[in-house]
């Protein structure tokens, strides 16, 4: 896994009233695997099961 046990808290969100632990980054529209998010060189979320990109539009 690319990230430390120590830093997967920061991609969840708990819901302690409703008792329920939501992904606070983004899901692939075409497989629905989760998306990871790169800034260099250009920024953009992208899908390493499809290969589906999205990138960003900065206005």
């Amino acid at each position: 896994m690319g990230k430390n046990a120590k830093e997967l808290w920061k991609l969840y969100e708990a819901d302690y009233k409703n008792m329920r632990v939501t992904f606070k980054g983004r899901r692939c529209l075409r497989c629905g695997k989760f998306m990871a998010h790169h800034s260099t060189p250009v920024s953009r979320w992208s899908c390493g099961g499809c290969g589906y990109t999205d990138y960003e539009i900065k206005h």
